[in-house]
């Protein structure tokens, strides 16, 4: 069964001055119990990726875990860029289902990884929160 979604992103602390901007996103998803599997598109909003974003995950109960990665690397920070010969990270969301008002929300996180002088890998977290509601198709 095919389920639509629209939602948002809100970026966390380590952003800086873009604490709190925001990605909006529409998200198509194939159930099968209580595993999931579809794509996600950003649709506006501050760092929109132009790639899709395949997406695995499961809901069991309230509870919703879902591995998002964009088919593309990117980067926004004053400026967007990406690479579309690398994928991007592995984002990993975690939620709740409010039965009251059909809106799953939570956080997400992601490693992202750059290079300090060109020889050292450093690994820092990226956050932030998220939420999202079925439409009716």
């Amino acid at each position: 069964m095919t389920e639509h979604f629209t939602g948002s992103l809100m970026y966390g602390d380590e952003y800086g001055e873009d604490v709190g901007q925001e990605v909006l996103f529409e998200l198509e998803l194939e159930r099968s119990n209580s595993e999931f599997s579809g794509v996600s598109r950003d649709i506006s909003g501050f760092g929109v990726n132009e790639s899709p974003a395949l997406v695995k995950g499961s809901l069991v109960n309230d509870r919703i875990s879902f591995i998002k990665q964009y088919q593309s690397f990117h980067y926004a920070e004053k400026q967007t860029s990406s690479n579309r010969f690398l994928k991007g990270p592995k984002i990993l969301y975690n939620g709740t289902l409010d039965q009251n008002t059909g809106e799953f929300y939570g956080t997400w996180k992601m490693p992202a990884k750059t290079l300090f002088f060109g020889l050292i890998k450093l690994t820092y977290p990226s956050s932030g929160s998220w939420r999202m509601k079925k439409t009716e198709d």
